[in-house]
């Protein structure tokens, strides 16, 4: 549980201002679900605990699942 904090959030938060700012952002960019805070509540927050893994294992098993789910939502 230490990737609840508000250090945390806020760093997140200022990555994902300047994605949606930027001047190469489009409506699809603001569509992206997961760079739009609802608040910065545990509850809220746990689906970005995957963005401050650091266990290189756990990063490359979430990042092949990730792609298995989008090639079998593409089948």
């Amino acid at each position: 549980m230490n990737y609840y904090t508000i250090k945390n959030f806020k760093k997140l938060d200022n990555i994902f201002f300047k994605i949606l700012n930027s001047k190469y952002a489009s409506w699809r960019t603001y569509c992206i679900s997961n760079l739009q805070f609802i608040k910065p509540h545990p509850e809220y927050f746990v689906k970005y605990k995957y963005y401050f893994l650091k266990n290189f294992f756990d990063l490359i098993i979430f990042l092949i699942g990730c792609f298995l789910n989008l090639f079998l939502r593409v089948l």
